[in-house]
């Protein structure tokens, strides 16, 4: 199922995060959470770190789309 792989990838930390994309050389410079401003966006901060209200709540934006 997909919350299964979405799991898993999880827990490898092998979701496409900033840190992870850069390390990847996807990205070639870390700008930060895009929904708080931190300065590291990675799997721990998006799902313990940042503010809950930013990620899933009415302020929630994805590349400037709310959802």
């Amino acid at each position: 199922s997909k919350v299964l792989a979405f799991s898993w990838r999880l827990i490898l930390d092998k979701l496409p995060t900033r840190v992870t994309l850069v390390r990847r050389r996807v990205m070639m410079e870390d700008g930060g959470c895009v929904f708080c401003g931190a300065d590291r966006e990675d799997s721990q901060h998006l799902f313990l770190g940042a503010p809950s209200r930013f990620v899933f709540g009415e302020r929630s934006t994805i590349g400037g789309v709310f959802l």
